[in-house]
């Protein structure tokens, strides 16, 4: 059993991104490679935290297969190479973490890590200065998973969905008088696809709001793809229309992250480290 769990493993990679005719949404984009070997960790969940003349750096879910849950890492990329030259972990807790979400407000940089495990949406503050996160205050008292803040209305919400059903349909709205107050539910968007699990923070394409969210499809255990919806409010509520998905490159099984910052846009994808074993001992035991 030992043996086969090793043909059944997968890994994440990490690519920088561009669109060919500068419109993200038609999804014809160039990927380029981070390099760094996969045989003991790998790296998913990527947000752009900093750019500089010589480096990229990079916050990210950090795994290994034997401690078998996530921690927060800052990766440093070499900037002409795109080599990782430096893993350093910021966040470890006895629960899982992943997806590393950055907010920027005039006072610092905050950074809300998925840990639904915990039973809650906790708000860490980034200093710089040394790379500790210091714990500032739980956003929502609840299990939810990867949870985005948009500042972009007249009042803070938080995006999430809700666990047990993280990679369903529904897409729970949280609201807060304050950024970094408490958020209460306030209602929920259902869609006719499994495309309610956020995918990175939302971004500006050609004047439009746009929410990157992952694609479930049967059975799948990952989001195999990206939808990308825009995004408007109307009176109290929230409505996305989706415009396009996006789907894995060549060689990958899904991709579930797209972020971008400074003019870097980083996304992750998923493949098998042994795909013909795995697609094989996939067969068998769906007969």
């Amino acid at each position: 059993m030992g043996l086969l769990s090793k043909y059944k493993r997968h890994h994440w990679d990490l690519a920088f991104v561009e669109a060919k005719d500068g419109d993200w949404l038609k999804g014809d984009w160039k990927f380029s490679w981070v390099k760094y070997s996969t045989k003991k960790q790998w790296f998913a969940d990527p947000f752009v935290l900093d750019v500089t003349d010589n480096a990229i750096y990079l916050l990210a879910e950090e795994y290994t297969y034997t401690r078998g849950i996530g921690r927060i890492a800052k990766l440093t990329i070499d900037r002409k190479s795109l080599e990782m030259t430096e893993v350093k972990i910021l966040l470890e807790l006895p629960t899982h973490l992943s997806f590393p979400a950055i907010l920027r407000l005039e006072d610092g940089i905050y950074i809300y890590p998925e840990n639904g495990a915990s039973g809650r949406q906790k708000v860490y503050k980034y200093n710089p200065d040394n790379d500790e996160l210091s714990l500032v205050s739980v956003l929502i008292d609840a299990p939810v998973s990867d949870a985005i803040v948009v500042n972009d209305f007249e009042k803070p919400v938080i995006l999430a969905t809700a666990k047990p059903e993280s990679n369903g349909q529904r897409l729970t709205v949280f609201t807060s008088a304050t950024v970094l107050g408490e958020y209460e539910k306030a209602y929920e968007i259902e869609f006719k696809e499994r495309v309610a699990r956020n995918a990175g923070a939302l971004f500006k394409n050609e004047g439009k709001l746009i929410r990157p969210a992952q694609i479930f499809e049967g059975k799948y255990g990952y989001g195999v793809g990206m939808s990308f919806q825009e995004v408007k409010q109307e009176a109290d509520r929230m409505t996305l229309t989706e415009i396009t998905k996006v789907r894995p490159p060549k060689g990958y099984e899904a991709m579930h992250t797209f972020n971008m910052y400074k003019g870097y846009t980083v996304v992750d994808a998923m493949q098998y480290n042994a795909p013909f074993v795995h697609s094989v001992l996939s067969f068998f035991k769906h007969r």
